[in-house]
């Protein structure tokens, strides 16, 4: 085989190689973190829906991000709070979508739904 021929396989097999390590660093990039959920703004965000959100505890958070940018994330999980008589009602399921502006913490939260149709929600989203 000629230097030349040589080159030219060195030269393709460079840019293949390129090609790969730019593909890979795109995939480790869409595949970020999800941002921190803000307990505190998640709780005043469910207070219309429980009657005691200050004591909401939360557990089994799973979150999928919903669009290109990442900042809107699905979020699924498990509430207990109290109810009108002081006790903890049990864990139940809720739904809800994240805002996240600084790609770090979600700050914002929209659409709180507890119970089953938060069960179906997740379910349908592939978070249940």
């Amino acid at each position: 085989m000629t230097s030349s021929r040589m080159l030219a396989k060195s030269s393709k097999a460079r840019q293949f190689a390129g090609v790969l390590l730019l593909l890979f660093s795109a995939a480790s990039a869409c595949a970020a973190p999800p941002p921190k959920v803000d307990e505190r703004a998640l709780r005043d965000a469910m207070s219309a829906g429980l009657k005691d959100s200050d004591s909401a505890k939360f557990k089994d958070f799973k979150m999928k991000a919903s669009g290109d940018q990442g900042s809107l994330w699905l979020i699924c999980g498990q509430v207990n709070a109290k109810n009108a008589f002081g006790g903890y009602v049990g864990f139940a399921p809720f739904f809800v979508m994240g805002i996240s502006a600084n790609g770090k913490t979600m700050s914002t939260y929209l659409g709180v739904t507890v119970g089953k149709v938060a069960e179906m929600r997740c379910a349908q989203e592939g978070l249940g």
